[in-house]
Order: structure tokens, then sequence, then C-alpha cells
């Protein structure tokens, strides 16, 4: 819904160009909103689906952000399971300066 909307506010008709230009100012958005500690996290979910290897009570609080802002998406089929939202799968941990 994000999409059509940023992409209907850009031309009517939505066209491949308005989609391109609302996924890459969602994934700046992201990568603003990304911190130091929300990498590990990424990390971990990119690896194994999971979150529950790297959580603690120190970083609860930016799982739920991630989750919150569908940085990282959760599922639940037949088990629980959890996925990077596409937007920000190709985002890269900034290098240490």
């Amino acid at each position: 819904m994000y999409f059509m909307r940023e992409s209907l506010i850009t031309e009517f008709p939505i066209t491949g160009r308005a989609v391109d230009r609302a996924a890459r100012e969602r994934r700046k958005a992201y990568a603003r909103q990304l911190s130091a500690e929300h990498w590990p996290i990424i990390k971990e979910v990119r690896k194994t689906g999971q979150v529950a290897h790297v959580r603690t009570k120190e970083n609860d609080a930016a799982i739920r952000d991630l989750l919150d802002s569908r940085a990282i998406l959760q599922y639940v089929n037949d088990e629980e399971w959890y996925d990077l939202n596409p937007v920000i799968a190709d985002l890269k941990a900034p290098s240490a300066t």
C-alpha cells in the first residue's frame, strides 16, 4: 500500500519509474533509521530467519523497533519465523570509521 500511495503521488497511471522511486526513498528512510545496535539483529535474521538467538534484555527494544517499523517482518505459518523487509534486504551495515 505504501508503494501504491507514493507512486500515485508521483505519477498516474502508476509507472515502473514511480515505483522504483518510492522504493529508493523508502530504502533511504530505513538506512537513516537503522543504528549500530540494529545491524547484529539484521545479520542474524538474514542468516537464520530467527531473532530468538540474539534477543536479550539489552536489545529487546531494538528488536521491537525493527518489528514496529517493519524493517523485520514476522510470519506465522506452521511456525513463527522472521525475514527482512525486501526494501532493506540489500542494505549493508555502515563500515566503522
